[in-house]
């Protein structure tokens, strides 16, 4: 997991070959988004504002589960 600076976002991972990728909001909360390109992540990564990124080119876009 990479530790973010964001106020909405804690940690992100991504599985490459699955395409999944794992946020941890910094309430706890885990999810796992599925059949994100890597270059969607890449962009999510370098955003000045990783939690408008999340919230309008993620959360949107992809299907998704809660974890735990």
């Amino acid at each position: 997991m990479i530790d973010i600076e964001s106020t909405v976002v804690k940690t992100v991972d991504y599985l490459y070959e699955k395409g999944e990728l794992i946020i941890r909001l910094q309430n706890g909360t885990l999810y796992r988004y599925f059949n994100v390109e890597p270059d969607c992540v890449c962009e999510f990564l370098f955003a000045q504002s990783k939690g408008a990124f999340f919230a309008n080119e993620i959360k949107p876009h992809y299907d998704c589960e809660r974890i735990e």
